[in-house]
């Protein structure tokens, strides 16, 4: 795991950076991410470093979105035989508070103050 600066020239022969985390996840397959910052490229690199070392980091490029989790969670409801009327709230809280808000977020990028700013915003779905 390790954070590298990589400098390149665009067509134009412009010269570009940025930061890249380069690492591998738990099954062993090479990640990169890239920032525009150091300091976001180290704080990534120190996150995903504990996370892989916990066996719980999920690459966001490999995780579904909000809608698509709530989806298994209305199926596992199903499996499960639970009460119709539990299942009907399920899929209501799904599609009128929480798919509209927050459904195209990769679970990956889900964090508390994201979806305070989401559920708190005045462009609420009509």
């Amino acid at each position: 795991m390790a954070v590298r600066k990589r400098i390149w020239t665009t067509p134009k022969g412009t010269q570009k950076e940025a930061w890249v985390v380069d690492y591998a996840d738990l099954s062993g397959t090479r990640r990169q991410q890239t920032f525009d910052k150091k300091r976001d490229a180290d704080a990534y690199h120190d996150k995903v470093k504990n996370e892989v070392r916990a066996g719980t980091h999920t690459p966001i490029s490999s995780s579904p979105t909000v809608a698509a989790a709530g989806r298994l969670w209305l199926e596992r409801a199903d499996e499960d035989e639970l009460e119709r009327g539990t299942r009907d709230q399920y899929r209501q809280h799904l599609n009128l508070h929480i798919a509209p808000f927050i459904g195209e977020v990769k679970l990956g990028q889900l964090t508390h103050a994201g979806v305070n700013r989401s559920c708190l915003s005045p462009q609420r779905p009509a």
